[in-house]
C-alpha cells in the first residue's frame, strides 16, 4: 500500500509519516521493518539512550548471541536503511511531547520540530528505579542482574548465588522460580528476605517441601545495610558481590544477585496521551496493552518493548515490535478502505 501522505521536498527530510515510532531499540526497528514490508513510512526518534547500554553482550538472539548491544543497534539500522530507505527514515533526537491532533498524533522534538503521523507505536523502553539500598544501583547490571537467561552464565560455577526476594521477585513461586534458575548456574543458593518474615517461611517450605533441594537451597532473612562491588572477575578469584546487613552480622558473598527493580516507562507519553497503565501488584507503572497488536488504551496508539511487557529482553521487544508494527498497519489500510478494524489474530 503506497504512502498516504505527500511527496516530501527533497533534501528536507520528512516529518510527516503514517507511523511515528518514539524508540529505535530493537522493538522499533523491528516495527519499522514490518511497516517498511507493507509500504508503509515511518519515522523512527532515538535519543541513544537504552536499558543495556552499559552491557558489554546481548544473548539470547541467534547469530548475534554475544554481540554489542551498540553493534547491533548500528547493524540493525544500517540494514533497514539500505533495503527500505525509500519508506524509513530516523531522527537523532530526543521527543519532548506527543498529543491527538485531528487524523492522527503530532510529535515534537527538543528543537521544537513538529512532526506528525497516523498512528503511535511507542517503542521507548523503561528507566529502572533502583532498590533504595546503599550500593545497589552500582551493582546493577554487573552482578545484579534482572534476568538469569541475559546475565549470569559468564559467573557460572561459582560456590553461590542470591536471590533478593523483594518488590517482584517478593512473592514466594517467584523467588522460587529465579532460584531454580540461579541453581543453575551455581552450586548453592541463597535466598535474602530482607526482614521479611512470613515470607521468608513461606518460600522455605517451597524448597524443603519437595525433599533434598534444602541443601541447595536457603533463606537468610537478615535485613541488608549495604551491597558492596567486589568485581566482575570469577567468584574464586575475588569478583562478585558482598551483601552487608543492619546487624552487623558476618557478611555474605555471592557470585551474583537476581533482582529486577521497579521500572517505569521511559518519557512523558503516558500521562500526555492519558494511556491506562497496570495496577500495583502486577508491573507497577507498565503500558496496559491489549493483545495480539499491542494497542493501547488509546485508539492508534501502540506500545512495543519494555515499556508493556514483564518479560523485558531484547528478544521480546523484537517480537512485540513486529506485532505492534503489524496492528498499525492493519488498521492504517482498513481506515483507507472505510472498514471497520478488528484486532483479531488468525
Amino acid at each position: 500500500m503506497s504512502s498516504l501522505l505527500p511527496p516530501v521536498p527533497p533534501g528536507t527530510g520528512p516529518t510527516t509519516a503514517n507511523v511515528l515510532i518514539i524508540g529505535a531499540g530493537p522493538a522499533g526497528i523491528a516495527a519499522a521493518l514490518t511497516l517498511a514490508r507493507q509500504q508503509h513510512s515511518a519515522i523512527l526518534f532515538g535519543d541513544g539512550v537504552y536499558r543495556n547500554g552499559r552491557a558489554e553482550q546481548m544473548h539470547l538472539i541467534p547469530g548475534l548471541d554475544g554481540a554489542r548491544p551498540s553493534n547491533f543497534s548500528q547493524a540493525a539500522r544500517s540494514n533497514v536503511l539500505q533495503n527500505y530507505g525509500e519508506h524509513i527514515s530516523f531522527r537523532d533526537v530526543t521527543v519532548f511531547s506527543v498529543q491527538r491532533v485531528a487524523g492522527g498524533f503530532a510529535a515534537v522534538d527538543a528543537a521544537g520540530v513538529a512532526y506528525f503521523g497516523h498512528k503511535l507505536i511507542l517503542a521507548s523502553g523503561v528507566e529502572d528505579l533502583p532498590l533504595p539500598i546503599d550500593g545497589y544501583a552500582a551493582c546493577f547490571g554487573s552482578v545484579i542482574f534482572h534476568c538469569l537467561l541475559c546475565k549470569g552464565y559468564e559467573q557460572r560455577g561459582g560456590a553461590s548465588a542470591g536471590v533478593l526476594a523483594i518488590d517482584s521477585f517478593g512473592r514466594a513461586p517467584v523467588a522460587l522460580h529465579m532460584a531454580r534458575q540461579a541453581s543453575s548456574l551455581a552450586r548453592t543458593v541463597t535466598i535474602y528476605t530482607n526482614g521479611a518474615g512470613a515470607l521468608a517461611a513461606e518460600i522455605e517450605a517451597g524448597f524443603c517441601r519437595a525433599g533434598g533441594s534444602a541443601g541447595i537451597m536457603r533463606v537468610d532473612n537478615r535485613v541488608i545495610r549495604r551491597f558492596v562491588f567486589l568485581g566482575e572477575q570469577e567468584q574464586a578469584q575475588g569478583g562478585g558481590i558482598r551483601l552487608e546487613f543492619v546487624d552487623n552480622s558476618l557478611p555474605a558473598d555471592e557470585a551474583f544477585l537476581a533482582h529486577a527493580p521497579k521500572t517505569r516507562p521511559r518519557g512523558p507519553f503516558v500521562s500526555q496521551l492519558g494511556l491506562e497503565t497496570l495496577p500495583p501488584g502486577d508491573n507497577d507503572g507498565d503500558i496496559k496493552v491489549e493483545l495480539p497488536y499491542y494497542q493501547t488504551s488509546v485508539s492508534g496508539v501502540f506500545a512495543a518493548g519494555d515499556n508493556c511487557s514483564k518479560m523485558k529482553s531484547v528478544a521480546h521487544a523484537m517480537l512485540s515490535g513486529n506485532v505492534a508494527g503489524m496492528g498499525a498497519a492493519s488498521q492504517i489500510v482498513a481506515e483507507q478502505l472505510g472498514q471497520v478494524y478488528t484486532a483479531e489474530l488468525m
